[in-house]
Parts: C-alpha cells; structure tokens; sequence
C-alpha cells in the first residue's frame, strides 16, 4: 500500500505535461533514498524520503462500507486512514549556481504537489486504484519537523533546505463480513414476520436497510416506532409526574393526571406522532377507581 503511494507521487513529478512549465523538474528522476552524506546520485535528482508513517484518527470513518457480490451483500468496517509523510529535497548536477538549482527545483515540486489537495484518481497506482474518498494530500507541515536541525543530525547529514508534505490513504486491515442479499419479494415475505430488516438496493439510491421491525412476537410492539414513542411517553411521566406517588389516592388526582397526560399526548397529536384526525381518535387515558383500587387492610 504504502509503495503504491511512492509510486503514485513518482508518476504525479514525472507527468510528461510538465515538461513545458516545469522544465528542470521533469528532467530530474525522482528516488525514494534516504539523504545521509552516502546519497550523491550522478544526475540531478528530486529524493522523497519516507520518515514518518502514522494512523489519522481525525479522518477515521466507523460508518461501514456495504459491497454487493456474487449475491451477497459484504460489509467492509471502516479503513484505517494512515498518513505517510515525506521529506522532499533536491540534488542538482553539473552546471553553475547549484544552490539556485536546488531551489528552483524544491520550488516547481512544491507547486506541482500543491496543485492537488487530493491526488486525481489517473494517477494511482496498484492498490490505491478506486480508492474512496479520495486521497488528501497537503504540502509543507511545519509541525511534522519541528526541529529540522536534529532530523539532519540523526540521519548523519549536514542541514539541507527540504520541504515536506503528507498524503493519507485508506487501508483496509478488517476482514469483510458476508451475509445473504435479499433479491425476491418471496424472500423478503419469509423474513419480515421475523422481525428481519432486509437489505434492499434501489438504482440511484445504493444499498438501504428496509423496514423497521423489531423482534417482538406482540403484534402492537412489532415496529421501531411504536417502542420509542412509548418510551418518550414514560421519560415524560418520570420526569413530569413523579409528584403522583406522595398524593392521596382520591379522585380529584385521578382527573389531574388524566388531564396533564390528555395534555402532552395532545401535543404529540398535533406534532404528528399519533394517528388520527381528533384527540378521541387518537389516544384516551384512563385513571380512574377502575384501575386505581383502595389498597386492601391486613388485620
């Protein structure tokens, strides 16, 4: 994967479009050598030396990747996204004023890498070919070399003007995991009863999870939407009618409560969560001796 990048940079700094802007840059070769003392190439050289490989967390997705194939639908968990950061610098040979070669050429790489914040899918290579999204790549972080002086030391060469730049790719290390594809409605009939969302594909639209059941056998609890409106019912009698259990078990708390709960569910009514035209239509709440019993005396 990572090679793959290297060659995809190459081919970026060895387009044949450049030779007209670019002239110096595209008759230099481009390596991938370390730049201790030992590196003297015998033609001019741009060298992108690989020194940092590192996970970005901040672009790590965990919305997984649903692929169909052969019949199954293959869900891939999200790719770690790895930046590989590269320390760029050029070796001119022959001619006169080498050091305004060096910076002439460090100056055209830097404007041919800055011209893409995200390398055009042409020129990938290998496995990084249909790579998606695509693959960010930003020119000279300060912060990657915080202090160049040491960097140059530890790789036993003299400070040399340089620039660096980072290019993120998406590596896959999680093993897909297959599952049948719902292709007939025939299918699809076995599955619903089971409380089993199929997945469904539309042209335009991708892969879509159809259905809200749950796995509930009670016929009143077999959608998602039922359970959560109930469940917002009862946070909101726990939060708003909690003051019920310290009051006498008479008649005047039976009709409070039957009014501040006609209350609420009349406002679910009108935001759209209950069904039906009129209130009486919709829902009725019921506290009353019928369900609220004298608690018996043990003697």
């Amino acid at each position: 994967m990572i090679q793959d990048l290297s060659l995809t940079l190459q081919a970026i700094l060895d387009d044949p479009s450049l030779s007209t802007k670019y002239p110096e840059l595209a008759a230099a070769q481009i390596a991938f050598d370390r730049p201790d003392e030992s590196f003297k190439p015998a033609q001019t050289t741009v060298d992108l030396y690989l020194f940092d490989v590192r996970e970005n967390t901040e672009l790590k997705s965990n919305e997984p990747v649903i692929e169909r194939k052969n019949g199954q639908a293959l869900t891939h968990p999200g790719p770690l996204r790895v930046s590989c950061s590269y320390l760029v610098t050029a070796r001119p040979v022959g001619g006169t004023d080498l050091a305004l070669q060096e910076q002439r050429l460090l100056s055209q790489v830097f404007q041919v890498l800055s011209a893409y914040p995200k390398i055009p899918a042409s020129f990938l290579k290998g496995q990084l070919s249909g790579q998606t999204p695509p693959l960010p790549m930003i020119a000279t972080l300060p912060d990657e070399l915080k202090n160049p002086s040491e960097f140059w030391t530890a790789i036993g060469n003299k400070l040399r003007t340089s620039l660096t730049f980072t290019a993120t790719v998406a590596m896959e290390v999680f093993t897909p995991v297959a599952a049948p594809l719902t292709t007939t409605s025939v299918l699809r009939d076995q599955l619903n009863p089971e409380g089993i969302n199929c997945l469904r594909a539309f042209p335009g639209r991708g892969i879509r999870v159809w259905g809200a059941r749950t796995i509930s056998r009670d016929p009143n609890w077999r959608y998602v939407n039922v359970q959560r409106l109930f469940m917002t019912l009862r946070r909101w009698i726990d939060m708003n009618m909690g003051w019920a259990a310290f009051e006498p078990n008479e008649q005047h708390l039976w009709i409070r409560i039957q009014r501040e709960l006609s209350a609420y569910l009349s406002r679910l009514l009108s935001a759209g969560a209950l069904r039906g035209a009129t209130a009486a239509e919709a829902f009725y709440v019921k506290c009353d001796a019928e369900n609220n019993p004298e608690p018996s005396n043990c003697s």
